[in-house]
Order: C-alpha cells, then sequence, then structure tokens
C-alpha cells in the first residue's frame, strides 16, 4: 500500500529541473540542433562587442583627429593658377605679335615684359604659399627639372618642323591635306620605333644624358638638312630623310624624358611631376611656334623687297626657321 507509483519520480524531476521540460514534449534535441539554436544568441554577442570597440574607436581623440585631417581638403592656388596662365599667355602673345610690324609694337613690349613679370611673381607666389599649384621642390629635384627643361626645347626646336613642313607640302609641292598628311608618316613610324626601343633597351644602358643628347643631335642635323630646301626640292631628296632623323629625335627625348622624370621624387609628388612634363611639352610647342613664325614672317618679309618671287621669299623664310630651330637643339645637346 505504501509504494507510489514510479511514473511520478521523472515528474517531479521534471518539475525540479525546468530545462528538461523541453525533453520531455519533443524528446532530445541533437548536436546541429542545439547549434543552431545557440548560433543565434553567439552572433548578438560578438556583434554587441564589435559594436562596442566601434563606439570606443569613434570617442578615441586620435581617430577623430585622422577623420577630420582627411576631410579637409587643401585649398586651390587660384592665384597661383591665374599668375602662370596669364604669363604664358602674355609671352605667347608678345612672340606672335612681333611679326605684324617692322618696327616693334608696344603691345610685344608690354605682353613680353608683363608675361615674364607674372611668372617671376608665381614663382615667388609658389615658395611661400600653403598650399602650391606647383610645389619648387618638384623642379628642385635633378631628374624631373632636366626633364622639363629637355623636352620643352626639343618642342621649341622641332615642333615648328611641323608646321612650315606642312605649309611647304601644300603650297611648293601643291599636295592635298590628306597626302601631306601622309607625308609625315616616316617620321610617325621612326618616333613609335625609337621610342620604344629607347625605353627598353636603350635608357637602361646607357642612361638618360646620353639619349637625350642623342636625340638633340638628331633634331639638330634633321633641321640643318631642312635649310637646303627650295621650291625646286623634291620629298624623297630633301625632306624624307630630315623626317626620318626628326622623328629618332623626338622619339628619344621624349620617351627618355617621361621615362625618368618622376623617378626621383616623393609617392605625393609623382602626379604633379608627371603633369609639369606634359606641362612644359605644351609650353614648348605653344612658345616654339610663335616665336618661329615670327622668325620666318620676318626673313619672308626682309627677303622680298629683293626682288625674290613669293614662292622663293617663302621658303627662305621657312629656311631661317630651321636655322633657329638646329640652334636650339644643338644648345640643348650640350
Amino acid at each position: 500500500m505504501g509504494r507510489r507509483p514510479s511514473s511520478g519520480r521523472p515528474v517531479r524531476g521534471a518539475a525540479g529541473r525546468p530545462e528538461r521540460l523541453d525533453r520531455l514534449g519533443c524528446g532530445a534535441k541533437s548536436p546541429d540542433e542545439e547549434r543552431e539554436v545557440a548560433a543565434p544568441q553567439l552572433w548578438h554577442d560578438r556583434a554587441g562587442a564589435i559594436d562596442h570597440r566601434r563606439q570606443h574607436q569613434l570617442q578615441d581623440p586620435e581617430v577623430l583627429g585622422s577623420r577630420e585631417d582627411r576631410t579637409q581638403r587643401p585649398k586651390l592656388d587660384l592665384l597661383g593658377t591665374l599668375a602662370a596662365s596669364a604669363g604664358l599667355f602674355a609671352l605667347v602673345l608678345g612672340f606672335s605679335t612681333a611679326e605684324t610690324t617692322v618696327c616693334t609694337p608696344p603691345l610685344t613690349i608690354a605682353a613680353l615684359v608683363g608675361g615674364a613679370s607674372l611668372l617671376v611673381l608665381f614663382v615667388r607666389m609658389e615658395a611661400r604659399v600653403e598650399h602650391p599649384l606647383l610645389p619648387l621642390r618638384v623642379l628642385a629635384d635633378r631628374g624631373c627639372g632636366a626633364s622639363c627643361l629637355a623636352i620643352a626645347l626639343a618642342m621649341v626646336s622641332m615642333f615648328g618642323a611641323f608646321l612650315f613642313l606642312t605649309f611647304y607640302f601644300q603650297e611648293q609641292l601643291a599636295y592635298t591635306p590628306t597626302r601631306a598628311g601622309m607625308a609625315f608618316l616616316p617620321m610617325t613610324l621612326a618616333v613609335m620605333a625609337t621610342a620604344a626601343t629607347a625605353e627598353t633597351t636603350l635608357l637602361p644602358r646607357f642612361g638618360p644624358r646620353a639619349l637625350v643628347a642623342l636625340g638633340m643631335g638628331s633634331g639638330a642635323i634633321a633641321m640643318l638638312l631642312l635649310t637646303k630646301l627650295d621650291v625646286h626640292s623634291s620629298y624623297a631628296t630633301a625632306v624624307g630623310l630630315p623626317l626620318v632623323l626628326l622623328g629618332i629625335g623626338v622619339g628619344l627625348v621624349i620617351a627618355t624624358a617621361i621615362n625618368t622624370g618622376t623617378l626621383g621624387v616623393e609617392a605625393r609628388d609623382a602626379g604633379i611631376a608627371s603633369a609639369m612634363i606634359n606641362t612644359s611639352q605644351q609650353i614648348g610647342c605653344a612658345v616654339g611656334t610663335a616665336l618661329l613664325s615670327t622668325i620666318a614672317s620676318g626673313a619672308t618679309s626682309a627677303h622680298q623687297p629683293a626682288g625674290a618671287l613669293v614662292a622663293d621669299a617663302t621658303v627662305h623664310g621657312y629656311a631661317a626657321a630651321f636655322w633657329c630651330s638646329a640652334g636650339v637643339a644643338a644648345s640643348a645637346r650640350s
């Protein structure tokens, strides 16, 4: 009589331990099911810990200071930009207007003096401003400064040949515009072949100084050969070889200057150095074209009163410009 049913023991045991109630109704869970139940709680705990560390980092004064430094952009050097642009424009204007009259007009003098003054002012401004458009340390670098000077002088001496030869092809040789453009193909092929060879083979072996000197020498020889042009010259005998030599000179100088111009500058100045090399090329083209056009026009005007034909006087003006180009290339070579 006094014995109680054994079935009551597990009931009392389950009631005494609530965590076992789920085993009564649905049976024991497998390890995979237990991991599925524990995974959300584990993820919640880890996310909470990460969020706590993140809040601590955001409140750290050093982190806040670094974020403020990254969001502060340097101000654009507007005054330096205006001074440099206006100075270069004034120089090109002065060289261009010098050919309009025999006597030097006041506009030419004012433009040349004003342009030079603005460029000097630009240099002084860049030395003092907090965020300069052109940090002077970039030009002070030997490789970058030499590359900018070499490519500018190359464009001053050689780019004018494209303009005068185009006129010569169409006016003296009676080429169509399409044929005149195709006449420059030997020079284009020479530039491509020379630039690729200089970059991969010649530059590592001989160094930049020898290649620039060789390129300037090739350009000077090309210009000297072009001074022999007259109204009866033919493309094959008087123009073809100088174009090939001109292409070799341009390829050597430009490829060498571009590859060495950014070699020694700091990483933060690499973009500025690259932009300066491209700008030097454009400045050389603009100044060289204006200057050589003035020389050619003056020589043509001086040759016409002597009774020469217009065509002979024009070719004589081209020859005078080619002589000056050869002098610039030869001086840059040394």
